[in-house]
C-alpha cells in the first residue's frame, strides 16, 4: 500500500471516532470505558491498516474491530468480577466479624437514645473512617462501590471500616459510660 494511501485510510478511520464511541457506549453503558475501547480501536486500526484489503470495507473492519474489543471489555470484566468473589470467599473470617459487629450497631441504632450514642460516636471519629462506615452502613453501599466512588484501594476500604467499626464500639461506650455517670450524679 503506498504511503499517500495509507495515510488517507487513516484520516478516514480516524473520523469514525464518534461513531465507534457511540457504538462502544451503546454496549457498556459507561463513558470511560466507551473511550478506552474506542482509542484501543483507533490504535488497532492504525497498526494494522495495511491488512486491510478492500478500501470500501474499511467502515465495515472498524466496526468489526470495535465489536472485538467490547467482548475483551466483558471478558475482563469478568474475570476481574470473578477474581473479586473469590477474594470475598476467601475472606470469609472477615465477613462473618464484620457482621456480628453490624448487627450490634444496628440493634443499638433501633434504639433511640442509643441511636443517638452511635451518631454521636460516628461524628467524633475520623472523617476516613467515618465516611466508609456512613456509605456501607447507611447508604448500603458495597465496599467495590465505596473503592470505586472514593479512588482508595478495595483493602484499604476493607482495613477503615474494621478499624472503624471498633472505633465506633470504643466511642460509643465511651459516651454511654459518660451518660451513666451523669445519671448516677443526678440520682445521688
Amino acid at each position: 500500500m503506498k504511503h499517500r494511501k495509507k495515510e488517507q485510510l487513516i484520516e478516514t478511520a480516524v473520523m469514525l471516532y464518534q461513531e465507534v464511541y457511540r457504538y462502544a457506549f451503546a454496549r457498556v453503558k459507561e463513558k470511560a470505558a466507551a473511550q478506552e475501547i474506542a482509542q484501543n480501536v483507533m490504535e488497532t486500526v492504525i497498526r494494522k491498516i495495511e491488512g486491510l484489503e478492500k478500501e470500501e470495507a474499511l467502515k465495515q473492519w472498524v466496526m468489526s474491530i470495535t465489536t472485538n474489543k467490547i467482548r475483551d471489555y466483558f471478558r475482563e470484566l469478568k474475570v476481574s468480577q470473578k477474581h473479586m468473589v473469590q477474594i470475598v470467599e476467601s475472606d470469609s473470617a472477615f465477613w462473618e466479624q464484620m457482621e456480628d459487629m453490624e448487627s450490634d450497631i444496628l440493634e443499638l441504632m433501633e434504639e433511640k437514645e442509643s441511636g443517638k450514642n452511635i451518631v454521636a460516636a460516628l461524628y467524633q471519629m475520623e472523617t476516613k473512617y467515618a465516611e466508609v462506615i456512613k456509605a456501607h452502613v447507611i447508604y448500603e453501599k458495597s465496599f467495590q462501590q465505596i473503592a470505586d466512588e472514593s479512588g482508595i484501594a478495595y483493602s484499604t476500604i476493607k482495613t477503615r471500616y474494621r478499624r472503624g467499626l471498633f472505633l465506633l464500639k470504643e466511642k460509643y461506650l465511651e459516651i454511654e459510660e459518660g451518660r451513666a455517670m451523669q445519671n448516677d450524679r443526678y440520682d445521688a
